[in-house]
């Protein structure tokens, strides 16, 4: 019985590996090993503000990492991230397009300063300016009036019935209301046809109350009419509304029905308002025909952005009633 007391014993013992600690090889009196703070986790080892990592501490990311400091990118440079690898800090270009803070202490580029002046670049493009900048011109704007044009007010056309007056561009003059001899004979008013504008848009661009005339200028330098194309139009008055003066694709239709798509429909040269590139036209608008106005019957502005009629208006012949 002894026997097999002893046998059960030591087959207990074999299946219960890990019941009883064994001792390290330096394991000082009582069993305790010297290594027991790291089993317990305390003193561990640490990188980077503490966070056990488990294996050993390498160096962190910092000015002594290969690469550090490094350019990269268009404006920048290599340096630690949070992840403690290395990253490309670039800020990029700045609007000059060099690298480098840009101080606007000369104003926001592309601004207009002064009278006439433009903020641009300078100092390499780290600095702004206002360069450019000179006196306005006599209608207000910043462009050269054509020195074959007189000033502002004074007289134009051979008949002298006209006056330069200012677009609304504030850079050119036209010689509003001018005539050379007409076909009617002398320098008096040549009144062909008129059309009462009708308001289309409900009073967004054009108004009622704007009136267009067909008449005969004759031949005149300052109106800038020649032999056998002596017509012009005229809206006098025209009425609108400011936005009339940036419609984007306005065009004005000679067209002997009411639709401006009619096949004997012309349009006439300039657009309405001169409003492309953000020029905004003069404010009383004036155009050469070049074609025989006979059988024209309409008046129509039709803008090919907004693909709608901003207004026509049936011609009748002679001139419009007196006001």
């Amino acid at each position: 019985m002894r026997f097999h007391a002893v046998i059960v014993a030591v087959l207990l013992l074999s299946s219960c590996e890990g019941c009883f600690p064994n001792p390290t090889p330096d394991a000082g009196p009582g069993g305790s090993s010297s290594s027991s703070g790291a089993a317990s986790g305390n003193g561990s080892s640490r990188r980077d503000g503490g966070v056990a990592d488990g294996g050993d501490a390498g160096p962190g990311c910092g000015p002594e990492t290969p690469g550090y400091g490094e350019p990269c990118g268009d404006c920048g440079a290599l340096i630690c991230g949070n992840d403690g690898e290395l990253d490309c800090q670039d800020p990029g270009f700045n609007q000059c397009g060099v690298c480098g803070q840009l101080i606007t202490s000369g104003g926001i580029l592309g601004r207009d300063c002064g009278s006439c002046g433009l903020v641009t670049c300078a100092d390499g493009g780290l600095v702004t300016e206002c360069t450019g900048e000179h006196p306005p011109n006599d209608c207000g704007g910043c462009g050269t009036i054509p020195t074959t044009r007189g000033p502002p007010d004074a007289g134009c056309s051979s008949c002298m019935t006209g006056v330069w007056n200012c677009q609304a561009s504030l850079n050119d003059v036209s010689c509003w209301k001018g005539r050379g001899t007409t076909s009617c004979g002398g320098c008096e008013r040549c009144v062909l046809k008129h059309a009462m504008m009708q308001d289309l848009t409900q009073g967004q661009f054009v108004r009622a109350g704007t009136v267009a005339v067909l008449e005969d200028v004759g031949i005149d330098t300052a109106m800038q009419t020649v032999s056998g194309s002596t017509v012009i139009l005229t809206f006098d008055p025209l009425v609108v509304a400011p936005a009339a003066l940036a419609l984007p694709q306005a065009d004005i239709f000679l067209s002997p029905t009411e639709n401006h798509a009619d096949p004997n429909a012309l349009a006439l040269g300039d657009w309405f308002a001169a409003s492309v590139l953000d020029t905004p036209g003069d404010p009383v608008r004036q155009y050469k025909v070049y074609f025989p106005v006979t059988n024209m019957q309409w008046v129509i502005i039709f803008d090919g952005f907004l693909g709608q009629v901003i207004s026509r208006g049936q011609l009748v012949d002679g001139p419009p009633p007196a006001p």
